[in-house]
């Protein structure tokens, strides 16, 4: 395991994490600080000491069950959305968006459905203010032309279905976050692929409280332009990180853009180097920027690292940061400590191993702390973490290692992947 510690030059609006042919780097650390624990499935680097596991949850039937984000709701229990295949036997489609509610112990009150008769999943829910959910993803069940259109569904806080939209129909959509903003509407982000076009753009899209489209834009030049994840800013715009293939050193560079109220663009920032690198996931800091999560193939690995980034309100980069090793790495999502830090899951694939779940911690200049893999022999993947009000984090994601050592078993067709729901105690809580 490195980690890198970056700084760059201030003229380039583009950060470059390693040298390259015409190429001035300033200066570059290499903090490489190792301590294995043994038996315990964590690798501890620095100062900081990764916490234990509280407790693990499985969801799921006889086909594929996954999830893909995790919010803490107001009672101290969690939402989870994400898609399932087990309805498929009961003539409910493809794959439907799955939402799972529990309680603050991982037992589970409810789960529901939503979708058609085709392919449906869920990329991300919120709670809203009347303690009901929005929930976004992809669908293939409602297009006259049997395309991808970003799913918008809110419930009441019981899961039962109050609305459901529909978005796109002209090409390849899909969506993967929303957010209810000042007026009790939504905005939306995902990406847009126009038929024959030859490109991809990122959608935005902002709704009144019923769903009903106020506008929608699309953003980027030539080539691919997609977004991941969409924050309200206090001047009342919206700032959407992702990737783009346009602009920046080549291949994709990590796409962060800042909007007014009506989606218009104010302006755009790139950030990466010679390889393909992207954002995933964003979130304010304390100080009024912001930090950004991704993976970077720009490090110097055969593969990808973690990339964090942190930017100051204008998207001015401020440090950026490549975590991993000879395997593969991920970051999906960050989210700010209540200690000034950050926090980030994603996936990590060591040269000969399974996947499995990697969770990160930085302090605030993004100096690791610590980092702890979750999983056993199978593969282990998270998408979303978030702190809770105790202190620890939530992380949600998917799992096939506790049934069968397989993704499918050809005889009995069954498909032994299950939403999984980790609850980590607080940093510097025991096991005992």
């Amino acid at each position: 395991m490195t980690f890198k510690l970056i700084k760059l030059d201030s003229s380039r609006n583009m950060g470059v994490l390693f040298k390259v042919p015409g190429v001035r780097l300033v200066s570059l650390i290499m903090v490489s600080i190792m301590l294995l624990i043994s038996g315990s499935g964590v690798t501890a680097i620095g100062a900081g000491s990764a916490p234990d596991v509280e407790w693990d949850k499985r969801f799921g039937r006889k086909l594929a069950d996954r999830g893909a984000f995790v919010q803490q709701t107001r009672d101290g229990g969690y939402i989870v959305t994400g898609s399932t295949a087990s309805f498929y036997m009961h003539g409910r489609g493809d794959s439907d968006v799955y939402l799972l509610k529990v309680d603050a112990t991982g037992t589970k009150e409810w789960d529901k459905t939503y979708g058609g008769a085709g392919y449906e999943e869920g990329r991300c829910v919120q709670q809203t203010s009347d303690e009901g959910y929005i929930m976004v993803g992809t669908t293939r069940s409602f297009s006259s032309q049997r395309h991808n259109q970003v799913f918008l569904v809110r419930t009441d806080a019981a899961g039962q279905r109050q609305w459901q939209k529909t978005l796109g129909d002209d090409g390849e959509y899909t969506g993967m976050f929303v957010k209810e903003i000042r007026d009790g509407g939504f905005i939306i982000v995902g990406s847009y692929d126009k038929f024959g076009d030859g490109r991809t753009s990122l959608y935005l899209a902002r709704t009144r409280p019923n769903g009903a489209v106020v506008w929608e834009k699309t953003v980027g030049g030539q080539g691919i332009q997609r977004g991941s994840c969409v924050r309200p800013t206090s001047d009342g715009g919206f700032i959407v990180v992702g990737a783009t293939s346009s602009r920046g050193g080549g291949g994709l560079d990590v796409y962060l853009v800042k909007t007014d109220g009506d989606g218009r663009v104010e302006w755009e920032k790139t950030f990466g180097g010679q390889g393909d690198d992207e954002g995933f996931s964003l979130h304010e800091t304390g100080d009024g920027g912001w930090i950004i999560a991704g993976q970077t193939f720009s490090s110097g690995h055969r593969s990808s690292d973690v990339y964090l980034l942190k930017v100051d309100e204008m998207g001015n980069l401020e440090w950026e940061k490549a975590i991993g090793g000879a395997g593969w790495e991920v970051g999906y999502s960050v989210w700010p400590a209540v200690d000034g830090g950050y926090v980030v899951v994603g996936v990590k694939n060591s040269p000969g191993a399974d996947y499995d779940i990697y969770v990160v911690k930085t302090d605030a200049s993004g100096q690791l702390l610590w980092e702890k893999t979750l999983g056993e022999k199978g593969c282990d993947e998270a998408y979303c973490i978030q702190q809770t009000d105790d202190g620890g984090y939530i992380v949600v994601g998917w799992t096939n290692s506790f049934g069968p050592n397989r993704i499918w078993d050809y005889q009995k067709k069954y498909d032994y992947d299950d939403v999984y729901l980790i609850k980590l105690k607080p940093e510097g809580e025991s096991s005992g």
